[in-house]
């Protein structure tokens, strides 16, 4: 959560742009009430088709506090302290082989004061992870005729969300009162209600990720090293569940309990594939050769030592809100 409000595109597959619209999403997706229908199925009529039981001013609260944020400093005190001669070493391994995707990369106009960044999201075709999720929501088209009326589906989930999430948040916004600057602020910073759709995947910046244990957009690789590890080499199931950590690999410590819930990567959405380092030139989504038992350790040193040893910034970069959303990102990995 410490870095989203500063990137211009979240979720995983790059989809939202906008705090509040994101924020909606997500509340009615866990069951916040809607008013889209009456008992008898037919619409209820605008505006109030749009009222929910979403609390815009806690909203704001929240994202209030999300900018404050910061990534959390490796414990030394509890997980002993990191080695900085290999932390250094690290640091030269992920300026040559990881930042061109996981560098922050500033976003033109804004280096001087409240710093946002723009993320590079990769193609599924490059990245080689997973591909559901993406697929899934670039695919997939609703019927919608007795929500917007007729002639107008089916529709995509990005129209169809970017549609729902402005009308709820702008009912709220008159409900309330609100003003242009209120609403600005509300909406994260003035930022556009953009959602799209793409076969692609984001990178973040890599600050406190050893914190967010599993890995990968779909939690199926349990630490860092098997992320950095070919994919042969990575766990094929683990067990999640557990709140002890592998201060070495940098992730869950894998352990069957009572309570705990096993992941399977051979199933449906669960595949460990891609974000390979691998001498196997053909499997899918390789960013380079193996990297040797060593530079896996200097390089989870190096991610131990975030923020202190921070990467080189990526040159800033205009963002136009107008224009951007159809394209997918600055840089591709290269194919070492």
């Amino acid at each position: 959560m410490w870095d989203v409000p500063r990137l211009n595109w979240v979720h995983h597959n790059s989809s939202f742009t906008q705090a509040m619209s994101r924020n909606i999403l997500q509340i009615l997706g866990n069951g916040g009430r809607v008013n889209f229908l009456a008992a008898d199925g037919t619409p209820v009529p605008e505006p109030a088709k749009w009222d929910t039981n979403i609390e815009v001013t806690a909203l704001r609260d929240l994202e209030a506090g999300f900018i404050k944020l910061r990534a959390p400093a490796w414990p030394a005190e509890l997980l002993g302290a990191f080695d900085p001669v290999q932390a250094k070493a690290g640091r030269a391994l992920f300026q040559r082989m990881c930042s061109e995707c996981h560098a922050p990369r500033p976003i033109q106009g804004t280096e001087g004061g409240y710093v946002e960044y723009a993320v590079t999201t990769v193609p599924l075709a490059i990245i080689g992870t997973d591909p559901h999720e993406a697929e899934t929501f670039l695919r997939r088209r609703y019927q919608v005729e007795r929500l917007l009326g007729s002639g107008s589906g089916p529709v995509g989930g990005a129209e169809g969300l970017q549609h729902i999430t402005a009308a709820i948040a702008n009912r709220i916004y008159d409900r309330l009162g609100y003003g242009p600057a209120e609403r600005q602020e509300a909406d994260g910073r003035g930022r556009r209600n953009l959602v799209r759709a793409v076969a692609a995947y984001k990178a973040r910046p890599l600050d406190g990720i050893w914190a967010t244990a599993p890995f990968l957009h779909n939690g199926s690789v349990p630490n860092l090293y098997e992320l950095l590890s070919p994919p042969a080499e990575r766990s094929r199931e683990f067990w999640l569940g557990t709140y002890e950590y592998d201060p070495v690999r940098l992730g869950y410590l894998s352990r069957e309990t009572r309570r705990g819930t096993r992941f399977d990567t051979t199933q449906p959405g669960n595949s460990n594939a891609g974000h390979a380092f691998t001498d196997d030139r053909g499997a899918p989504g390789r960013l380079g050769p193996a990297l040797t038992h060593a530079e896996r350790l200097a390089l989870l040193e190096y991610l131990k030592a975030l923020p202190d040893l921070p990467p080189d910034r990526l040159p800033a970069v205009p963002f136009d809100w107008e224009k951007y959303p159809e394209q997918l990102g600055w840089r591709w990995p290269r194919q070492r």
